[in-house]
């Protein structure tokens, strides 16, 4: 049954029923015009938004809807974490065509669920709206968490002399995507990049890794890498007004990455540039290296330090953010990574 044969009337009473709200944090939920919630005794308040447009972020070609719903809450939690949060509470407003069947909704749903339960996170409210019948579908999540005010991180933390880290691997997802659109659906299962693929279909926040590092108090500055990881290091150097520089050689890169960059004849432009990989960016002092060390061994998720901070040449006219080669050149990047308007 299509939605406009269904109703919204109908759809608010299936999703009331999915998303019934039985959780202490939550005095009202799903119903009325605004949720009422209880906030947590002495904690600052964080709050999110992030937006996935059909053919911008994702194309119905290739993305079941379970795993759209699981994006569509993972991106924001990973905003939430990536400053030493804990995600709360989540709202969703849905845009899409009137001739989209209930199926689809349901499983947007299902996989909304799921991504909330892991989180430990409630979905409270939202909005629903049509688009003409060839719209395109927007989804647009707003994440609301809390964190103690002292472990809260910032990417304007940063200092000259401190060590850069990245969870995972670069690149993964951009590479999940090319195997997309080369393969379409059967992607997921036959592709030679297929783990590459389920990242980029379903990405996992670093929860727990971000949630040591805040409690602990081991990253001076953190960011996730949504855009690629050349312009997010920009964005979290210029935040800090710093500079800094990467060893390209000590970028983790999967296998799979590996095998299409020999394949390709491709340098490691690729993997820099690639977006939505939504692992933690961060910087940290000298002394907290073997603290770090030892996390990454405990959590079993690479922990990679790629380069140093450095202090911020004002004078320069050049790029403050540096990739440097085995031979000593600098790798130029051409396109530094993922930007809406361009």
């Amino acid at each position: 049954m299509q939605l406009k044969e269904l109703g919204e009337k109908a759809l608010i009473d299936i999703l009331d029923k999915r998303f019934s709200q039985t959780d202490p944090r939550v005095i009202k939920g799903i119903g009325d015009d605004c949720a009422v919630t209880i906030p947590s005794s002495g904690k600052v308040l964080l709050s999110s938004t992030d937006t996935l447009t059909e053919e911008i972020h994702f194309s119905l070609t290739y993305t079941p809807a379970k795993l759209l719903g699981r994006k569509l809450v993972n991106v924001s939690v990973s905003d939430i974490i990536a400053m030493g949060g804990t995600p709360q509470f989540i709202l969703l407003s849905i845009t899409m065509p009137s001739t989209i069947d209930e199926g689809f909704i349901t499983e947007l749903y299902r996989g909304v669920k799921e991504a909330c339960s892991e989180s430990n996170m409630v979905l409270i409210g939202g909005n629903m709206s049509s688009t003409p019948s060839e719209g395109s579908i927007v989804l647009t999540s707003t994440i609301l968490g809390e964190a103690s005010r002292d472990e809260v991180i910032y990417r304007s933390g940063a200092a000259p002399g401190e060590a850069i880290y990245v969870t995972g691997t670069v690149g993964t997802s951009y590479l999940g995507l090319i195997g997309l659109q080369d393969d379409g659906p059967s992607a997921i299962t036959r592709s030679p990049y297929r783990n590459s693929v389920a990242r980029h279909l379903d990405p996992k926040p670093r929860t727990k890794i971000a949630r040591t590092i805040a409690r602990k108090g081991l990253a001076t500055s953190m960011m996730d890498t949504s855009d690629g990881l050349a312009i997010d290091l920009a964005t979290l150097a210029e935040a800090s007004q710093v500079g800094a520089t990467v060893e390209t050689i000590l970028l983790p890169i999967s296998s799979e990455m590996q095998s299409y960059l020999k394949k390709e004849n491709e340098d490691l432009q690729l993997p820099l540039r690639g977006g939505e990989d939504y692992e933690l960016l961060f910087t940290a002092k000298e002394e907290h290296k073997e603290e770090i060390t030892l996390l990454a061994e405990q959590s079993g998720i690479e922990i990679t330090r790629i380069g140093l901070t450095e202090k911020l040449n004002k004078d320069s006219k050049s790029n403050n953010v540096r990739f440097l080669q085995n031979n000593g050149t600098e790798l130029k990047i051409k396109n530094k990574g993922f930007d809406h308007y361009k």
